[in-house]
C-alpha cells in the first residue's frame, strides 16, 4: 500500500507557510508569528497552579491549553477566566494571625484564641486587611468618603447654576501676617471664672446644671440685625460685615464635613454676610469628622445626628454658666446691645466691635465676644468657655476610664473626631482676643439619658497652643477668609448664598432673589 503525504507549501522568502492555506488545514488555527517568538506548550501537565512572580519573558499563547475543572468550559484564551481559589490554603499559620507570625492580627498566648483576642480588642476594632470586602460592608465598617450627606438648604430651580465655584485645595493657598486690629466699641458684663471647678476629676464629678440655658438669655444675633453693626454700616466703618460665628465657618472650612450656608449681600462697595433665618447655623456639631459622624436615621433616635446637635448645643449654655462666680463681676462702658430691659436676666458676655484690615482694600468689621474672665496681673483676662460631650462611651474608650490616667489621649481623640469644632472654638478666642479655653468635658449619667450629664474634668488650653494642637495655622485661616471675599467682592449688587456642596470640597455662590429669604 502506498501512503500519500499531503502537499506541504515551501516559503522560500520568510518562516511560515506562504500564500493562502491548503484546503486540507481550514480548521487549524494560525496566527503570524516571527522566527523569534517563543511558542507555549499544547499541553502541559506539570504546570504550578500558582505562576512566578518574577520577569516573564513574552510567548506567543494562541496554541496554549490551560487546565481547567469543567471540559465544557475549556477555551484556549485566558482573558475573561478567573481564577479558582476555593481550594488554596491560606497563608502563614491561622493560630497565629492568619497571615504568618509576625503579620497577624495576634498571637496567641497562653492559648488565647483568634476570637478573644479580637473581642479584648474593643468595640472598635476593624480589620486590619487592605481591602473592604464583604466582612468590611457587613459590620458596616465603611470609609467617611462613601457616606452622603445632605445639604443645608435646597438648591431651587430658578436659583440657576452656581455663578462662583471655591475649591477646599486652593483656599489655604495664601497665609496672612497677623492683621491690624482696632476695638471700636466694647458692650456687655463678664463674671469671673470659679476656679474651684479646675480640681474636679472623675471621681469627683459633678453634674451639669440645666436651668442655666433656661433662666439666662443666649443672643445669636445675625449681622443685619445687630443695631451697634447697622449704626456702622450706616456710617461707613468698613467695607466688609460679619459676626465672629461667620467668620469662624468661613475660616474653617477646609476641615467641615457638613453642609452649611452663609448669605452675602452686595450693597454698593459694602459687603455684608449674615446666616439664615430658622437654620442650624449656630448649632455645634458633635464627631463631623469622626470616620463614622452621626446620620439621622438611627436607633436609637435620640443619638441621631439632629438631637445629638442639640444636646450639645445645650449643655454648652448650662456648662458656660455654671462654672462662673456669678457675684464677681467685670462690666464693659456699653450695656449688652440685645438686652431688652434691665430685668432681663443674660448671660454673661462681652461684644467687642472690632475693625481688621486684611490688605486689597479690605476693611472687615466684625462683633466678636468672650464668655468670662479671671485676673492676670490685676487685670482682667478674657477666657472662652465650651464643653466636649460624651454620648456613647464605645466611640470615646470611656472617659469614666479615659480620663484618669490617658486625658492626652481623650483629647486626641476628640481633635480627630470634632476637629472642625474645635477650630471654631481656636479661632473665635482669636478673634475675641481670648488668651485662655477653659475646655471641659461632659458625659452623659447614662449612655441612654440624653437630658442627664456629669462634668468629669476641666483643663485649662493657651489659645496659641490649642491651635497647634489642632494643626489650625490662623494666618491661613485668614488667608481662606480673605480669598472668599474677594471672590464675593468682584459679584454684581444683590443677594447671594454660599454653599458648602454636602458631598465635595467645594463652595458655591449661588444668585438668589433679592427678597428670597426676608422675614414674612
Amino acid at each position: 500500500m502506498t501512503t500519500l503525504l499531503p502537499r506541504l507549501s515551501v516559503n522560500a522568502n520568510g518562516w511560515g507557510p506562504s500564500g493562502d492555506l491548503d484546503v486540507a488545514f481550514p480548521d487549524i488555527p494560525y496566527t503570524p508569528y516571527s522566527k523569534s517568538d517563543r511558542l507555549g506548550k499544547a499541553a502541559d501537565w506539570t504546570v504550578r497552579p500558582f505562576p512566578s512572580r518574577g520577569p516573564q519573558t513574552a510567548v506567543n499563547t494562541t496554541f496554549n491549553a490551560y487546565e481547567e475543572e469543567d471540559e465544557e468550559d475549556y477555551s484556549t484564551d485566558r482573558i475573561g477566566q478567573k481564577k479558582n481559589l476555593a481550594g488554596r490554603k491560606p497563608y502563614g499559620n491561622v493560630a497565629r494571625g492568619g497571615r504568618g507570625y509576625r503579620g497577624g492580627m495576634t498571637r496567641q498566648r497562653g492559648g488565647a484564641t483568634i476570637q478573644k483576642a479580637l473581642k479584648s480588642r474593643g468595640p472598635a476594632a476593624k480589620p486590619r486587611g487592605r481591602g473592604k470586602g464583604a466582612s468590611y460592608k457587613k459590620w458596616g465598617w465603611q470609609s467617611r468618603s462613601q457616606r452622603k450627606f445632605g445639604p443645608s438648604i435646597d438648591v431651587q430651580p430658578d436659583w440657576g447654576d452656581a455663578i462662583v465655584l471655591i475649591d477646599f485645595a486652593g483656599l489655604t493657598t495664601d497665609r496672612i501676617k497677623p492683621v491690624t486690629t482696632e476695638v471700636l466699641a466694647s458692650h456687655g458684663k463678664l463674671e469671673r471664672f470659679n476656679k474651684a471647678y479646675t480640681k474636679i476629676n472623675v471621681r469627683t464629678g459633678k453634674p451639669l446644671e440645666k436651668n442655666w440655658a433656661v433662666e439666662r438669655k443666649f443672643y445669636q444675633v445675625t449681622t443685619s440685625d445687630d443695631p451697634v453693626l447697622a449704626e456702622m454700616i450706616k456710617n461707613k466703618v468698613g467695607n466688609v460685615y460679619a459676626t465672629d460665628a461667620i467668620l469662624t465657618v468661613l475660616m474653617s472650612t477646609t476641615k467641615s464635613i457638613y453642609s452649611w450656608d452663609v448669605l452675602a449681600r452686595r450693597i454698593g462697595d459694602d459687603l455684608i454676610l449674615d446666616k439664615r433665618d430658622n437654620s442650624n447655623f449656630d448649632f455645634l456639631t458633635v464627631n463631623e469628622n469622626c470616620n463614622e459622624p452621626p446620620m439621622e436615621d438611627v436607633d436609637p433616635p435620640y443619638n441621631s445626628m439632629s438631637k445629638l446637635h442639640h444636646e450639645a448645643t445645650f449643655l454648652n449654655h448650662n456648662f458656660s454658666q455654671q462654672v462662673l462666680n456669678k457675684e464677681d463681676t467685670h462690666s464693659y462702658p456699653e450695656s449688652n446691645p440685645f438686652q431688652s430691659s434691665s430685668d432681663e436676666r443674660v448671660a454673661s458676655v462681652a461684644y467687642f466691635y472690632k475693625r481688621f484690615d486684611l490688605g486689597d482694600g479690605i476693611s472687615l468689621v466684625a462683633r466678636t465676644e468672650v464668655d468670662a474672665f479671671k485676673s492676670h496681673n490685676k487685670k482682667p483676662s478674657m477666657l472662652l468657655i465650651k464643653a466636649l460631650n460624651e454620648y456613647d462611651p464605645k466611640i470615646t474608650d470611656d472617659w469614666h476610664k479615659k480620663l484618669e490616667n490617658q486625658k492626652a489621649g481623650a483629647f486626641a481623640t476628640e481633635v480627630k473626631n470634632n476637629g472642625a469644632k474645635m477650630s471654631k472654638w481656636a479661632l473665635q478666642a482669636e478673634l475675641g482676643g481670648a488668651e485662655e479655653i477653659k475646655l471641659g468635658y461632659v458625659s452623659r449619667a447614662n449612655p441612654r439619658d440624653p437630658f442627664n450629664h456629669l462634668i468629669l474634668a476641666l483643663e485649662k488650653h493657651n489659645t496659641q497652643e490649642f491651635a497647634r494642637e489642632l494643626g489650625l495655622d490662623f494666618g491661613r485661616a485668614w488667608g481662606a477668609l480673605r480669598n472668599i471675599i474677594e471672590n464675593l467682592r468682584t459679584l454684581a449688587e444683590g443677594t447671594y448664598i454660599i454653599l458648602r456642596e454636602p458631598n465635595r470640597k467645594q463652595l458655591q455662590v449661588y444668585k438668589v432673589p433679592d427678597h428670597e429669604f426676608e422675614k414674612k
